[in-house]
């Protein structure tokens, strides 16, 4: 059951709407007991066979094999620890951040009044981000009080 993956959660990742999947699941996947999808508590899944079947028709006018990049959109959102470098924008809800790889980006917080250069202890303030569709965003909880999590 771990490896099923919803259909808002899909379609999140591959970039799509929910009624592109929809359509696609009632022409071409057939009926639950084909091994495609199947629906737990109102909410529609996909296992591994139709989540593959759903990125190649999406991918239609494109190359057929899969890509290293196409594995990794199934996999799972791409989580990254990053460190923080500049806060106190005019919104509130940026802040700028550092990947390993020292590129710059902007991330969507909360609120970013407790985001510090270091922590309490001296250590420079890291925490996960997820890059989705539109940008990069917190994974997690917020920092409780300034510098402290």
């Amino acid at each position: 059951m771990d490896d099923l993956i919803t259909e808002e959660e899909l379609a999140n990742r591959i970039g799509v709407s929910r009624g592109v999947l929809r359509e696609f699941r009632t022409k071409e996947l057939g009926a639950p007991e084909d091994g495609f999808w199947l629906r737990i508590k109102r909410v529609i899944h996909y296992t591994k066979q139709g989540a593959q079947s759903v990125l190649e028709h999406v991918k239609s006018g494109l190359a057929q094999d899969m890509t290293p990049n196409d594995k990794k959109l199934l996999e799972g959102p791409l989580e990254e620890i990053v460190t923080f470098i500049r806060g106190g924008f005019g919104n509130r809800q940026i802040v700028e951040a550092k990947r390993k790889n020292n590129e710059l980006i902007n991330v969507r917080v909360h609120d970013s009044s407790n985001f510090r250069l270091r922590l309490i202890n001296g250590e420079p303030m890291r925490f996960p981000a997820t890059k989705e569709k539109y940008g990069w965003v917190l994974k997690g909880r917020p920092p409780r009080q300034p510098g402290k999590w």
